[in-house]
Formats: C-alpha cells, sequence, structure tokens
C-alpha cells in the first residue's frame, strides 16, 4: 500500500514519498449493525403497538450519509489556516505542476496538491468528487490493509501511520482516506504531521 512518487532530479534530491495508494481488496467488507428486532404486541386490540420498518432502527446513523459539504476549495492555498500552513506546508516548497493520484478511478479532482522539502519530508493531497460506492468500497477494506477508521461529524476518515527508512534513518509516513457525501479527500504526510491540517480541512468541507 505506498504510493510513490518519482520526484525529477532537478526538484533538490531524489524522494520516494513513501505513501498509501492500497488497491482495493475483494475481501474484507465489514457487515451492516442488526436490525432492531420488531417490539411484542401489548394485548391491547385498541391500540396495537406499531412495529419498526426497515429504516427505523435504533442504530446510529451512518456519518457518510448525514452532512452535505458546504464548501469545496479550488486552491491549495485554502488549505487549512493560517497558522497550521505556517507549521507545515508554508515550510515546504510547493510543486503545482507534479500530479497527484488518487486510489478512486475515475474521480472528478477538485484540487491536487504536492509540497517538498528534500530527501523524504513532504505532502500529498488531493480533493476530488465521486461515486459513493467506490469510496465506501475503499473505507470498507481499509482496516484490512492497517487503516484505523472512525465515523466523524459528517464524513468518515481512515488512517494509516507507518514507519519507513532513509539511509537507515526511520521516519513516519501518515496517509489518510477521507469521505462524506460525494467528496474524496486523500492525504500522505512524509516525515511530517499533518493530523491539524487534515483536521481543518475537513471541517472547512463536511461542518
Amino acid at each position: 500500500m505506498k504510493r510513490f512518487i518519482d520526484i525529477s532530479a532537478a526538484l533538490l534530491a531524489t524522494l520516494v514519498l513513501a505513501g498509501c495508494s492500497t488497491a482495493i481488496p475483494t475481501t474484507g467488507t465489514t457487515s451492516a449493525p442488526p436490525a432492531t428486532s420488531a417490539p411484542i404486541e401489548t394485548t391491547e386490540p385498541a391500540t396495537p403497538t406499531p412495529t419498526l420498518t426497515q429504516k427505523q432502527t435504533s442504530a446510529p446513523v451512518d456519518p457518510i450519509e448525514t452532512h452535505k459539504p458546504t464548501g469545496l476549495p479550488t486552491s491549495c492555498d485554502e488549505l487549512g489556516s493560517a497558522p497550521t500552513r505556517m507549521s507545515t506546508v508554508d515550510n515546504l516548497g510547493f510543486f503545482p505542476d507534479v500530479p497527484v493520484p488518487t486510489i478512486i478511478q475515475g474521480a472528478d479532482v477538485l484540487v491536487q496538491c504536492y509540497w517538498f522539502a528534500g530527501d523524504v519530508t513532504g505532502v500529498d493531497l488531493v480533493i476530488a468528487t465521486v461515486q459513493e460506492p467506490d469510496a465506501v468500497a475503499v473505507l470498507d477494506n481499509a482496516e484490512a490493509q492497517g487503516f484505523t477508521c472512525d465515523g466523524q461529524n459528517g464524513y468518515t476518515m481512515c488512517r494509516l501511520d507507518e514507519e519507513a527508512k532513509y539511509f537507515d534513518n526511520p521516519y513516519m509516513v501518515t496517509s489518510f482516506y477521507l469521505y462524506g457525501s460525494g467528496v474524496w479527500l486523500e492525504a500522505v504526510g512524509s516525515n511530517m504531521d499533518i493530523t491539524t491540517l487534515i483536521d481543518e480541512i475537513a471541517v472547512s468541507i463536511w461542518q
């Protein structure tokens, strides 16, 4: 589950930005929560107790469906707050001509961003609109690939933290998949913690 982006020799140094571009496995799908059983009818014939339909369930609402996006960024400069950008991507070089792939084929890419500082430090990020079955298929299988997935307020986030090495020097690579209401966010931070940046972008989109 590695995404490698080749950087030309002109970009400071050769970097393989190790991230996660997981192929969709064919197994490991999660099961839906059990439907709530219908209540037992009372013995009072005048007012029978209504039974629950399939849509009436006590199970939590799937976060994928809860909120429609209120606004989508159109530029990499719009991502995150100024203080967060200052402590993360503003310290890197920005390369707008470097393509950033996404795991979902047929995605309609809205924003793609690539920042790089040499050796192993960099961030790549994609925001796109996608077909929900394609996104759900990735999220359903992400945990089998080692991701930790949680439902948030309006979207689902899957995260994977991996250790990599560059000339025997260890560093962390963190990969993110986020989806809600037709919008997909995919990002990789190498040798840099981008958790706050991703959280801020998610709030701007889904809340």
